[in-house]
């Protein structure tokens, strides 16, 4: 016996019938696969090298925030790899004060040379000073909110395409959480050219603070 479909009340009644037809879905078979557990408080030591064709999947015990997995990953892909600065994405549901401003140091040191925000709707209400420090320090156009709940990261550059699935939010994360780290250009442009759908379609994020759930419901059934 099936189960019961449930549908998404958030999609128009076209979209629930397609099914699969109206997602995005892409197949990719990596060249190196490796496991780590990690043990060490390092986020940079967990992470390792960084190369053509990897995936490296990673179980933490909350050792380290997600900005400081971001840090090493940079540190990894842009001082080490010698790829220059990254074009950056982050998709996430919350984030602190704290891990924007940390992120943003990091562009200022020439980390990334273009960064890019995917947000929840909710998160300029849940935590405004957040909300506002996004837009305030990486400009009113380098953010974009809907229904989001996807967490990842996108970091490109001559050297690397990166891409980092992952359980943990832009904050502490003092919990069990995974990091999927996968090098492969054709996934990183499948996302980089969704992402870039995303931000054609959808207004700037500080355009829509002030909206209403509805007004973002109606925005999502446009994707």
């Amino acid at each position: 016996m099936a189960l019961a479909r449930r549908r998404n009340p958030l999609l128009a009644s076209t979209e629930a019938a397609a099914g699969a037809s109206s997602s995005h879905a892409t197949t990719r078979s990596p060249k190196d696969v490796a496991f780590r557990l990690a043990k060490v408080e390092s986020a940079r030591h967990t992470i390792g090298t960084l190369t053509r064709g990897m995936e490296l999947s990673i179980l933490t015990k909350g050792q380290f925030s997600e900005g400081e997995f971001i840090e090493a990953l940079l540190e990894r892909a842009v001082v080490e790899a010698n790829g220059g600065p990254v074009d950056f994405c982050l998709s996430t549901w919350t984030a602190t004060a704290k891990d924007v401003a940390d992120l943003h140091y990091l562009h200022e040191l020439g980390r990334m040379h273009r960064s890019r925000w995917l947000l929840d709707w909710t998160f300029c209400r849940r935590h405004p000073e957040s909300f506002g420090q996004v837009n305030r320090l990486f400009g009113e156009e380098a953010a974009r909110v809907s229904h989001n709940h996807a967490k990842f990261i996108l970091a490109r550059n001559d050297a690397l395409d990166l891409v980092v699935w992952t359980s943990a939010n832009l904050n502490m994360n003092p919990r069990l959480e995974f990091y999927v780290i996968r090098e492969d250009r054709e996934l990183a442009q499948w996302l980089t050219d969704w992402t870039d759908e995303l931000f054609a379609a959808l207004p700037p994020a500080f355009q829509q603070a002030t909206q209403r759930k509805a007004h973002h419901k109606a925005k999502f059934r446009e994707l």
